[in-house]
């Protein structure tokens, strides 16, 4: 399992400041834009040789110009696209427009091809295309409006200009924006520039030296030329690492925090059905602890996930007796029951806003609702904080939602400021017990449970969990092939899959062919493959930029038992290597003459790594995955007749 994430290259969606959705409306209004088409046709003419000579896709302009009122936004959006080659023409051929459908209204006043010819071919609407957005966990419920360029051809351009008027009164927070001067791709120009009341300033910052901005009592501007593509790499954070400019009518973290509990609270003005679905959950349990997994497991299992953020729920949920009566919710609304309950049965809980894209608390500058697209829910349990994530239906309680952890959360109490969610010491956290007989045949028996504890778990859970028990079964075998051995198919027995447990065991029992002659002397060794396998999953591969390592505890203990077949005279020796990463130790319990017990504790804590240290890491795992082997030596005991 991968533990490294890549989040995908795709930046397009990042300038959207759109917050609600409800029912869309565009207008076409094309051909409404001629200055603009002339404005293109003449860079286009000036830069032209100059372009030809560049690969890649290239955007020309990127400019967005806004107007804030009391009751509006309006913003007007330019884009030019220059495609030099096939792999421009597939990978960016086709516009896409994030909006809301409930706060925001659509012009399109141009989009069009312009070929190498001259030639300016106008889009046909008829083509468009409108598309949910909806992301499992998160609760935006964004429309995207598609609209693939005609007759588009190598060398050549696309033309874009549009308008999104968002209607205020019907946002459910302060308007914000995040803009991106910087993405995947070269960019000519960047141009933005904010008109707003002077009687009604707004927040803003810029994370960059680079872009040059001027503010004054009522206009912002910005700009920047021939900005070069952010370095692509492995696992990033991108949101943290583009440089962004962020707007926000928001005074203060506080108003980001009252509006959201304004909203939040308002579920809580039908609670018909709680008290009865409480009392059905906790009857038969004494214990505080069993409890609140009951409550947990009923929101996060018995509640399904569905995205039902229209209508003035984009920040809003609905009613808990809603909830409960249709029993089904986004994030909010799964998390607004989950509150309820708990207080209940006397926790109080209390919901938290999760920005999912976010680790860095620098790059919060102003205080924002844009920033934030998830909700769990948290609460003090004999002195530890414990959050619970209503949409994860494979994590016991007791743990942090591995997805979550380190991401950055606004506690939704007074007087809270940005903070970020702990990173667990090790996130992925197992054992692993290996029983070996040696058989008379010179074959071996071989039984192995490994243990997946917590949040690891939870991500197995996960993995499985829309598996039938023969494909469970198939992807064990076909891990245990690719890891160990293609030769055998052992057999497995599963537990802790179906409830969301502390833990979750695979058992594979196995009989391998004989491979050794018992009239020999015994020196037998293997690698601890399923350590081995774990470390494989943590090297480094960034070359830019740093990254966050989640943590790894193994416990492994193999048991050995050369059946009085040999007398054992020794074994690999006992080992205690102490790294500024991690820890590596290993005892040996010698029980008597044919028996042998050897167990390994790895220990490599969550932390941040600068890429500079991507290679002393990884020549530390390199290390422990050399000294995972396990030896044994045997005199022979006594002949064996064939």
């Amino acid at each position: 399992m991968n533990r490294l994430v890549n989040i995908t290259f795709y930046l397009v969606f990042i300038i959207s400041s759109g917050q609600l959705l409800a029912d869309s409306k565009i207008q076409w209004q094309l051909d409404s834009s001629p200055g603009f088409v002339s404005e293109v046709q003449e860079l286009v003419s000036s830069k032209n040789l100059k372009i030809r000579e560049k690969t890649g896709i290239r955007q020309l302009l990127f400019d967005v110009d806004i107007i804030l009122t009391d009751e509006t936004v309006t913003k007007r959006v330019r884009k030019v696209w220059y495609f030099p080659d096939s792999n421009a023409l597939q990978n960016y051929g086709t516009e896409v427009i994030y909006y809301d459908e409930l706060s925001e209204k659509i012009k399109i006043k141009e989009a069009s091809t312009l070929n190498p010819d001259g030639e300016l071919i106008q889009f046909n609407s008829a083509n468009m295309q409108v598309i949910d957005s909806d992301t499992y966990d998160v609760f935006s419920n964004t429309k995207k409006l598609l609209i693939p360029y005609q007759n588009l051809k190598i060398g050549g351009y696309a033309l874009l200009d549009y308008e999104i008027e968002v209607d205020k009164q019907k946002l459910e927070a302060d308007w914000s924006g995040i803009f991106y001067p910087q993405s995947s791709y070269p960019r000519d120009e960047f141009r933005l520039s904010i008109k707003f009341s002077p009687a009604n300033r707004i927040n803003w910052s810029s994370t960059t030296d680079t872009i040059e901005c001027y503010k004054d009592k009522s206009r912002l501007t910005c700009t920047a030329r021939d900005i070069s593509p952010i370095k692509s790499d492995f696992s990033v954070a991108w949101l943290d690492e583009l440089d962004q400019i962020i707007v926000s009518e928001s005074k203060s973290w506080g108003s980001v925090v009252d509006k959201a509990m304004i909203a939040f609270d308002s579920s809580k003005l039908e609670v018909n059905g709680s008290a009865e679905k409480l009392f059905e959950l906790i009857k038969s349990r004494q214990h505080l602890d069993d409890k609140i997994a009951a409550i947990h497991s009923f929101v996060a299992r018995d509640i399904r996930y569905i995205s039902v953020s229209k209508n003035g729920h984009a920040i809003t949920p609905h009613t808990i007796s809603e909830t409960l009566k249709n029993r089904y919710g986004d994030c909010k609304d799964k998390s607004a029951v989950l509150v309820e309950l708990l207080n209940q049965v006397g926790i109080n809980a209390y919901p938290v806003l999760v920005a999912t894209e976010r680790y860095n608390l620098e790059r919060l500058k102003i205080p924002a609702m844009i920033y934030f697209d998830h909700m769990i829910v948290c609460f003090s349990l004999n002195g530890t904080k414990k959050c619970l994530d209503a949409t994860d239906s494979h994590t016991t309680w007791t743990t942090t939602s591995a997805w979550i952890q380190g991401k950055v959360i606004l506690e939704m109490v007074k007087n809270s400021t940005p903070d970020t969610i702990p990173l667990n010491q090790y996130r992925w956290d197992m054992e692993f017990k290996t029983d070996i007989v040696f058989l008379e045949n010179g074959g071996m028996s071989e039984k192995q449970t490994r243990t997946y504890l917590s949040e690891y778990a939870g991500s197995l859970r996960r993995l499985l969990s829309e598996k039938s028990q023969e494909e469970i079964t198939r992807w064990a075998v076909d891990q245990f092939q690719a890891i160990i051995s293609s030769k055998y198919e052992p057999v497995f027995e599963f537990s802790g899959l179906k409830n969301m447990d502390e833990s979750l065991e695979i058992i594979s029992s196995i009989d391998y062919d004989p491979f050794i002659d018992v009239n020999d002397d015994l020196f037998y060794y293997e690698y601890d493959y399923w350590l081995q396998d774990e470390i494989d999953s943590l090297y480094i591969k960034n070359k830019h930029y740093g990254s966050s390592f989640a943590g790894l505890k193994i416990i492994s203990e193999y048991q050995i038992d050369v059946s009085s077949l040999w007398k054992l005279k020794g074994s690999i020796p006992k080992l205690h290597l102490q790294h500024k990463y991690g820890l590596l130790d290993r005892s040996i319990i010698k029980r008597n003459d044919d028996k042998v017990q050897i167990i390994t504790k790895l220990e490599i804590p969550s932390r941040k790594l600068s890429v500079n240290e991507s290679e002393s890491f990884n020549k530390f795992l390199k290390l422990i995955k050399r000294e995972s082997k396990v030896r044994i030596y045997g005199n022979r005991n006594q002949k064996i007749k064939s």
